[in-house]
């Protein structure tokens, strides 16, 4: 990366990245590490349940439909 100034630099690793800092003035040089973690790609929701309440009826009646699903909230579907 090479030589910086100011107190920031804004990076955008395509993978995980360790990036070290070294500060140097007369008295002698200091390091500190910091590093960027880049997560694969996102990951499908999972439905972790979908029920019918109650399951079953008889014409005329009526029934909820319950789920839950991992975040971030997806948009979903019914279909029959």
């Amino acid at each position: 990366m090479g030589a910086v100034t100011g107190t920031s630099k804004v990076v955008s690793p395509s993978n995980t990245t360790t990036y070290k800092l070294t500060a140097t003035n007369s008295a002698g040089s200091v390091s500190a590490i910091a590093t960027v973690t880049v997560d694969s790609a996102p990951q499908p929701p999972s439905i972790s349940s979908f029920i019918a309440t109650p399951s079953t009826i008889t014409p005329g009646q009526s029934s909820t439909l319950s789920w839950t699903v991992s975040e971030p909230r997806p948009s979903a579907l019914i279909t029959a």
